[in-house]
C-alpha cells in the first residue's frame, strides 16, 4: 500500500497506473496468502487492502483538493475560475502597457 503511495505522490504515476500496480500487488498478495501460515486476523487485514487507488487515498485522508484556474494562452495570466472572468485577458506588463487582449474562452464545438 505504501509502495503505491509513494509512487504516486513522490514519482507521479497517474490514478490508472496506481490502480494497476495496487491490483498486481493484491493479486501478488492473494495469490502468496495461501502458501503463508497466517493467522485469521492477518488474512482479514489483506482483504481490506483496496482494489481502487481512489479507496486507498480516501482511507489515508489524501484526496486533492483542487482550484481551477483560466490560464490566458498568450501571456500564461491566470484567473480563479468564476462568473465574473472577462472575455479577454487583461493583464498588463506594467501599468502604462496596454492589456494582452488575448481570448481566454474559445467555442468548440463536439459531433
Amino acid at each position: 500500500i505504501f509502495l503505491v503511495l509513494a509512487l504516486s505522490l513522490l514519482c507521479g504515476i497517474s490514478q490508472r497506473q496506481a490502480s494497476f500496480t495496487l491490483a498486481v500487488l493484491k493479486l501478488i498478495m492473494d495469490w502468496l496468502v495461501p502458501l503463508a501460515n497466517l493467522s485469521e486476523e492477518h488474512k482479514a487485514a489483506l482483504k481490506g487492502i483496496p482494489r481502487d487507488y481512489r479507496t486507498l487515498l480516501k482511507r489515508f485522508d489524501l484526496d486533492p483538493r483542487l482550484r481551477s484556474y483560466t490560464c490566458c494562452p498568450s501571456c500564461f495570466a491566470l484567473y480563479k475560475d468564476s462568473l465574473h472572468e472577462p472575455e479577454t485577458c487583461t493583464y498588463r506588463k506594467a501599468p502604462d502597457q496596454p492589456p494582452c487582449g488575448a481570448s481566454l474562452f474559445r467555442t468548440k464545438f463536439i459531433r
